[in-house]
């Protein structure tokens, strides 16, 4: 995904909430935030809730519900 703002962490939701991430699956995020405000603010969210998965940093990388997922800042 080329930037992770609010219409792409809702994408990103609901390929995730609808059981669509495992068919088509974010690979890599460009975004110019730094890594661990990209896990804040896909874990929180104020109009959707909490993510409905595991969010974490792990090994410079963004790991959701277990898969990884590279992120850049370019």
């Amino acid at each position: 995904m080329n930037g992770f703002g609010r219409v792409g962490r809702c994408v990103f939701r609901a390929l995730h909430e609808r059981g669509l991430a495992s068919r088509l699956p974010v690979v890599a995020i460009n975004e110019l935030a730094d890594l661990e405000t990209v896990r804040y603010l896909t874990r929180y969210d104020s109009t959707h809730g909490r993510f409905p998965g595991q969010v974490r940093v792990a090994g410079g990388q963004l790991e959701v519900n277990g898969a990884p997922i590279a992120v850049s800042h370019v």
